[in-house]
């Protein structure tokens, strides 16, 4: 059993869609109760930037083991 891998499937899901999905329905939500240009507030912008750094480190953490199991 893989569990690295299976582990990777299922936290790819929880996490970065979880994390990327929220942002994503947090500013439809709040552009849809706004008159006119929606601006997001401080907590909506970091909530963005948390997301951001979530795919970064998930790109960089796959390219990094892949690169290690190939090199084995």
């Amino acid at each position: 059993m893989d569990w690295y891998s299976t582990g990777l499937f299922f936290l790819t899901f929880a996490i970065v869609g979880g994390g990327t999905l929220a942002y994503y329905l947090t500013i439809a939500w709040k552009a849809g109760q706004t008159v006119g240009v929606y601006t997001p507030s401080a907590t909506v912008d970091k909530m963005g930037t948390v997301v951001i750094w979530i795919m970064a480190l998930w790109v960089i953490q796959f390219f990094a083991v892949g690169f290690w199991v190939w090199a084995q």
